[in-house]
């Protein structure tokens, strides 16, 4: 039933940051909105495939009120807290992971920005990996496969 990871929503209070981290560091696309909607606290950002695999929310650390709100309407009792202060880490999610290409490019990039990285490589599955945090304290995994 489950064919592919469509996209992960990550609440920041860090937008920018955020978008410049995945374009910049990780060469991602930013894609803006679908369907000509217009905000400048919300952004989907594509993979090579311009498929649209993270929705970056951003919000304002002096008015969280409007987004916090508006999260706390859709998703209801199914999101336990969300407040200001929660908006760091993975909460119950350990990591968002994303199938790659380019290793040594890749760890290069994550080199140059600084970034302190874990590796592991399972060569049962011909695979490479490379864990690194967003500035939000998210654990991604990029995964490449040989």
């Amino acid at each position: 039933m489950i064919r592919n990871l469509d996209h992960v929503n990550i609440v920041t209070r860090n937008f920018g940051e955020t978008i410049r981290f995945y374009t910049e560091v990780l060469g991602m696309k930013n894609a803006g909105l679908p369907g000509g909607m217009v905000s400048n606290r919300n952004a989907f950002i594509c993979d090579d495939n311009d498929n649209a695999v993270l929705h970056i929310q951003g919000v304002d650390p002096e008015n969280p009120r409007t987004t916090l709100d508006s999260i706390r309407s859709r998703l209801g009792d199914l999101r336990q807290s969300i407040e200001l202060e929660d908006l760091h880490g993975s909460a119950s999610i350990e990591h968002v992971a994303f199938a790659c290409h380019d290793y040594n490019a890749v760890r290069e990039r994550l080199g140059r920005h600084g970034l302190t990285m874990r590796f592991n490589d399972v060569p049962q599955m011909n695979l490479r990996q490379i864990f690194v945090n967003d500035p939000n304290g998210i654990t991604l995994e990029l995964n490449f496969r040989t």
